[in-house]
């Protein structure tokens, strides 16, 4: 071995150029292992006193007005292919209208606690504060957290 190099040592060099599957120990990463993720739609939306600031899992986003029509507007959009969960954030008291006319056409929805939101959201690194960067935050939340959507046909 020239240069002072022993046997061990070049065991150890070669086991860095080796590729992540040649490595004892690690189990070789299916492409197809993470489509199911891939396949989950969420909805995030952002409720306030006069619009909703709607974003998807998917890219799209939409702004609504907070009352009936707005309501069935974006009831019409989810229907047409429903998402796995639509997350909205509690604020007041606001969002009730549009959990219940959601659940109304049986989309699975679930309102979560603001403060929790934005827990993640500061922890996740975003702290610019606008509707529509909540809106796509309740979506990310949806994806990390996985919250249970609530059936309100079940409790009647």
């Amino acid at each position: 071995m020239a240069l002072g190099k022993s046997a061990s040592d070049s065991r150890i060099a070669a086991r860095f150029f080796l590729k992540p599957e040649q490595l004892a120990g690690v189990i070789p990463r299916n492409h197809k292992a993470g489509i199911r993720e891939m396949s989950e739609r969420y909805v995030g939306v952002d409720v306030s006193k006069e619009h909703l600031d709607v974003a998807s899992s998917e890219g799209w986003t939409l702004r609504v007005s907070n009352d009936a029509a707005g309501h069935a507007r974006l009831c019409e959009r989810l229907e047409s292919d429903p998402p796995n969960l639509i997350v909205l954030e509690a604020t007041g008291g606001l969002e009730r209208c549009l959990a219940v006319a959601l659940a109304a056409k049986e989309l699975p929805v679930r309102v979560v606690n603001a403060r929790l939101v934005r827990h993640f959201a500061k922890a996740s690194g975003l702290l610019a504060k606008t509707d529509r960067i909540d809106a796509q935050v309740l979506v990310r939340f949806g994806q990390a957290m996985k919250p249970v959507s609530h059936c309100l046909r079940c409790r009647r």
